[in-house]
């Protein structure tokens, strides 16, 4: 299994990037627990999408994914997560993951975890806590 989670530079112990068609870097982690920090050159939420499926990932962990990204996840098998806002941390991000303590994205509850609202809002979010009206899992 191969986890993606955007990230806000190309460091492993970076930040968790907030848009995911904003990230140029991913942490990519295998079983193992192996990371690797790739730079994707490809701009918009469907090619790297795209790139993530070439990339035979399996599980991305995400804080928000637009409508056609996740639609190209989905039907390429790609289970895709909601990264709380209170998860800031790639270690944080795949403990949860471990856990079972994420919402996994489904076409049923796609709108209720990624509201517009939260598009305006992560634009500016780094640390701050959440302030949307979904339930956190």
């Amino acid at each position: 299994m191969i986890v993606a989670l955007p990230l806000q530079t190309d460091r492993a112990d970076s930040p968790l990037e907030t848009l995911f068609e904003h990230a140029k870097h991913f942490a990519l982690v295998n079983d193992e627990g192996s990371v690797t920090v790739e730079t994707i050159e490809q701009h918009g939420g469907r090619d790297i999408a795209r790139v993530l499926v070439a990339r035979d990932v399996d599980t991305l962990i995400a804080f928000y994914v637009g409508l056609e990204a996740f639609i190209i996840l989905k039907t390429y098998g790609i289970n895709v997560y909601y990264g709380t806002h209170e998860i800031t941390a790639l270690n944080d991000a795949l403990i949860a993951l471990h856990e079972n303590s994420l919402i996994e994205v489904t076409a049923e509850n796609y709108k209720t975890i990624f509201t517009e609202e939260d598009t305006k809002s992560l634009s500016n979010f780094q640390t701050q806590p959440c302030s949307s009206r979904h339930a956190h899992g």
